[in-house]
């Protein structure tokens, strides 16, 4: 799939903190239409203010109005906000995109009514931000492939969905190893400490 096929796509971000945001700046980064993303958020002034602050406010929709429209769902809500978000009833070729540690694909197909979910483990939003990201990736979809290309997020498909806990649990220490040479001022400093 070429990026013209793949920015037709209508992206909605269900959890607009600082991962969904991350990803939202970095697919507009790449070219993503502006008009082709909508987001919600908790309504917490401070994420206001951010949504605000990186001229996003257009994007801002409800979850009803997203799940409509959305070809593609990401879910960056943290996993203990996941039953408040409610049950969607999609159809099954819409691909959700979950970026909750500790909610299993069978869960998240339940509650959404799509089999097309791909699970998502990250490092943080800065090194989304960055184009240093490293993930563990649960399921297989090839757009959900493509589009971690374009976001540069260096994946790794794991075929137990079980191994995902042990992802969610390394947590950024993965992009340490990968990221920062042992030898490194940055790493010598952080040692000594």
């Amino acid at each position: 799939m070429s990026n013209e096929d793949l920015f037709k796509n209508h992206i909605g971000v269900i959890g607009a903190g600082h991962i969904g945001r991350a990803l939202i700046l970095k697919l507009l980064e790449k070219g993503y239409p502006y008009d082709n993303i909508k987001l919600t958020y908790n309504g917490s002034i401070f994420t206001f203010s951010d949504i605000s602050d990186n001229n996003l406010i257009d994007m801002i929709s409800s979850n009803a109005e997203i799940v409509k429209i959305s070809s593609i769902l990401i879910l960056s809500v943290p996993p203990q906000a996941f039953k408040n978000i409610g049950n969607f009833n999609l159809d099954d070729d819409t691909l959700v995109i979950s970026f909750m540690a500790g909610i299993s694909s069978e869960t998240i197909k339940k509650q959404t009514g799509s089999d097309n979910v791909v699970r998502i483990i990250p490092t943080g939003p800065d090194t989304i931000r960055d184009s240093q990201a490293i993930a563990g990736v649960y399921g297989r979809n090839t757009c959900a492939y493509e589009l971690f290309q374009l976001l540069d997020i260096d994946y790794y498909v794991v075929d137990d969905e079980k191994k995902m806990n042990y992802i969610a649990i390394a947590g950024c220490l993965p992009a340490i190893f990968c990221r920062v040479p042992s030898d490194s001022d940055e790493a010598i400093e952080a040692i000594k400490k």
